[in-house]
């Protein structure tokens, strides 16, 4: 059934704490975190979720640790993600997701390290960025697999001195970056877009 941490508040102020542990969770059904405010890690690292996984406007506190680990989760819903806040580094190496993400207007911040890293991501629909969407560190979908639209529209990227976005070997359908403001290196080598790309 469905699995409800929505708007609690969990974790410690200690160094490398871990606030939510639901590695290998197995959810039929939905898994909802709204609001969820969480000082130290949160982990659904191999997690399977057969409807989605709701973080809306969570905000997640681990500065200069890894704050959220979805590596190798599967979702079968949507990875809801509009408005999150993460201090700390997100991970999300491997994970499939057999509808779309969505990261509207969310905040990810992790100043001279990987704000956000994604290699090999699997969506089956789109990836929706933008609307105010922020990294402050690196933002890296390495060997992506993004079957529709890659839609970064108006989102800050920002990683002076390194790289901002890094698309190496991502295989995209379209690609929407108009209006993206980008400090810092713009990597797509070996990418494949089979559609369109705007970077107007």
């Amino acid at each position: 059934g469905q699995l409800r941490l929505c708007r609690i508040r969990a974790g410690a102020a200690d160094a490398g704490a871990v606030a939510v542990s639901a590695r290998g969770l197995s959810v039929d059904g939905e898994a909802d975190c709204a609001g969820l405010e969480a000082r130290g890690l949160v982990s659904f690292e191999g997690a399977t979720v057969t409807g989605t996984l709701n973080l809306a406007e969570a905000q997640i506190s681990c500065p200069g640790e890894r704050g959220l680990d979805l590596n190798y989760a599967a979702i079968g819903g949507t990875l809801w993600c509009p408005g999150l806040a993460v201090n700390g580094e997100t991970r999300a190496n491997n994970c499939r997701i057999r509808v779309e993400l969505v990261m509207r207007g969310a905040r990810l911040e992790n100043p001279g390290g990987i704000a956000f890293f994604a290699g090999g991501l699997d969506v089956a629909g789109g990836a929706f960025f933008g609307q105010e969407f922020t990294a402050r560190g690196e933002f890296s979908l390495i060997g992506a697999r993004l079957a529709a639209n890659l839609s970064v529209r108006g989102s800050t990227f920002d990683n002076p001195g390194g790289v901002a976005v890094n698309l190496e070997r991502a295989s995209i359908g379209t690609l929407r970056a108009d209006g993206v403001s980008c400090r810092g290196e713009l990597v797509m080598v070996g990418a494949s877009v089979s559609g369109d790309v705007n970077l107007g």
